[in-house]
C-alpha cells in the first residue's frame, strides 16, 4: 500500500491567489496519495470556497487563534498520512515532488528528510545548499533549515514528539525560529535527521530592501539559543551573534542589551511555564 503524504498548512487567507497557486501544484502531484490539511485562522469562507474547486482528500479545519506554530500542532493532530509536511499558503511544489520524498524515504534510513527550495521566477535558491547529500545532520545544520523544506516519517516519529514551540513563529512572542527548536528537540531524542539536494518546494524568495536586520528578527534570538541549549550558552551565542552580524545591526550595542533582557525574560516565563 502506498504511503500517504499529510500536508499541513495553516493561513489567514490573506493570499488567495498563493493559496489557489498551491492547491493546483498540489492537484497536478504525479504522486495522488496526499491529503490537504487547512488550519484557516482567519477568512475561513475564502478558503473554503478555493477548496470547494479541487478533488482531492482534504481536511478544513476552522481555528479562531492566530498563531503559527499553534495552527501546526493542531493541525498535525489531524494528520492521517505516514509522512507529514509543513507547507506555508505561498508555496507551491513541483510535479514530482511527493514522488520524490517517497522515494527519498523508500532508499534512506531517516526519520526526518530536509530537501531545498527554489524560487523558479528569480530562477534562485533561496540558501546556499550544500552540493552532497549528508545522512545524519548535525545540531548546527539544523539551524539554516525551514520548516517548508522539511519532511516527517511519521512511521518512526512519535506524533507526540512532534511539537511547535507556540512562544515562537509568526504571530507569537518571537516571530522565527519555531522549525528550528522542532528540529533540534528530535535531534535530542535521537531521531536520524537528514539532508537531501533535490529541489521539493518552490518559494519566492524574499528581496529585502532593507539594509539592517529587523528589531524583530534580532530580539528573538536570545530566547532562541536559550531556548535550544541553555541560559549560559545562549548569551554566549546572542553575543557571537552580535559580532557576526554587526554590520547589520542598527544601534547595535542598544539592540544588544535589549536582546539581553528579551533572554531573562524569556527565561523567566520557560520557568514559570514548566512549573504549571
Amino acid at each position: 500500500m502506498k504511503k500517504m503524504i499529510s500536508v499541513i498548512v495553516p493561513t489567514t487567507g490573506d493570499r488567495e491567489e498563493e493559496f489557489q497557486r498551491l492547491c493546483n501544484s498540489l492537484d497536478k502531484q504525479d504522486y495522488k496519495n496526499f491529503e490537504l490539511i487547512v488550519c484557516s485562522q482567519k477568512n475561513h469562507e475564502k478558503i473554503e470556497s478555493i477548496l470547494q474547486e479541487f478533488h482531492f482528500d482534504k481536511n478544513h479545519v476552522k481555528l479562531d487563534k492566530l498563531g503559527l506554530s499553534n495552527a501546526r500542532n493542531i493541525g498535525i493532530t489531524h494528520a492521517k498520512g505516514e509522512i507529514v509536511t509543513f507547507s506555508d499558503d505561498d508555496c507551491w511544489y513541483l510535479k514530482d515532488s511527493f514522488s520524490n520524498v517517497i522515494k527519498t524515504f523508500n532508499e534512506n534510513n531517516s526519520d526526518v528528510a530536509c530537501f531545498q527550495m527554489f524560487d523558479p521566477t528569480l530562477n534562485e535558491y533561496l540558501k546556499n545548499y550544500p552540493v552532497q547529500s549528508k545522512s545524519k545532520l548535525s545540531m548546527v545544520d539544523l539551524f539554516s533549515k525551514s520548516s517548508i523544506e522539511i519532511f516527517i516519517n511519521m512511521s518512526t516519529v512519535k506524533l507526540e514528539d512532534i511539537y511547535f514551540d507556540v512562544n515562537f513563529g509568526l504571530g507569537a512572542i518571537y516571530s522565527s525560529g519555531e522549525e528550528n527548536i522542532l528540529l533540534s528537540d528530535l535531534f535530542r531524542k535521537s531521531y536520524n535527521i537528514s539532508y537531501f539536494p533535490i529541489v521539493i518546494v518552490y518559494h519566492p524568495k524574499k528581496i529585502s530592501s532593507q539594509s539592517h536586520l529587523s528589531y524583530q528578527h534580532v530580539i528573538s534570538k536570545g530566547p532562541l539559543f536559550s531556548r535550544i541549549y541553555n541560559k549560559p550558552l545562549g548569551l554566549i551565542l546572542l553575543t557571537l551573534f552580535f559580532f557576526k552580524k554587526y554590520s547589520k545591526i542598527k544601534n547595535p550595542f542598544k539592540l544588544y542589551f535589549h536582546s539581553l533582557k528579551s533572554l531573562q525574560k524569556y527565561n523567566t516565563k520557560l520557568l514559570n511555564d514548566l512549573e504549571k
